[in-house]
């Protein structure tokens, strides 16, 4: 991560904030599935698509109401739930618990 920082920056990017998240991914021929997890949020499940009927067809096999489902970008979410997404960090006891 440090490494990684440092290249962007002599590639002359700046930093404009810093976040963690915890993500397992899982794909599905063309569909993938995050379960994310942000300090202080639930845990969600992330479903891309090719198309919206494939993600229907999903949420269907997966027993989830589709009227349940969110159809907007996470970050456009967490910002309608009144949360900040800038400097949001996992506690060492967060950590802990993420990685049983």
């Amino acid at each position: 991560m440090d490494e990684g920082k440092k290249i962007v920056s002599l590639l002359g990017f700046e930093e404009i904030c810093t976040k963690e998240i915890f993500r397992e991914s899982f794909n599905y021929y063309s569909i993938l599935f995050n379960i994310d997890t942000w300090s202080g949020l639930p845990s969600y499940l992330e479903i891309k698509a090719i198309d919206e009927m494939d993600i229907y067809n999903w949420l269907k096999l997966l027993n989830i109401d589709f009227k349940n489902s969110v159809g907007v970008h996470k970050t456009i979410h967490i910002r309608i739930m009144g949360l900040r997404i800038v400097g949001r960090f996992f506690t060492e006891e967060e950590r802990r618990l993420l990685k049983r």
